[in-house]
């Protein structure tokens, strides 16, 4: 993949199956892998066929922010980074940033 080149949630849906191959040839627990699954589901889902840069990413956390607590989003943001990082995306950083705790 052309790391230059802007994605968006379409062509992110085919890559699933290969990033679930990658998670099960690192040993991945079957939890972390369904739990991986889900959060990425439900991210490409979100951003539909836009394209993906800094403001999605932020829309989708600020969503996340809305309805779950810290400790979920933080798994969720987890689950995007690293499967940013399987894409070999350069927008994995966008994802990596922790909510913190505000009690």
């Amino acid at each position: 993949m052309n790391n230059s080149k802007i994605i968006d949630g379409e062509e992110l849906k085919g890559k699933i199956g290969a990033f679930t191959q990658y998670l099960i040839d690192e040993e991945k627990s079957n939890s972390t892998i369904e739990g991986y699954r889900r959060n990425v589901k439900r991210f490409i889902e979100f951003i539909g066929k836009s394209k993906i840069n800094k403001n999605t990413v932020l829309e989708y956390k600020s969503a996340l922010m809305n309805m779950y607590k810290t400790a979920t989003i933080n798994a969720a943001l987890s689950a995007i980074n690293s499967f940013f990082a399987f894409v070999n995306k350069k927008l994995s950083h966008l994802a990596n940033k922790k909510v913190s705790q505000l009690w």
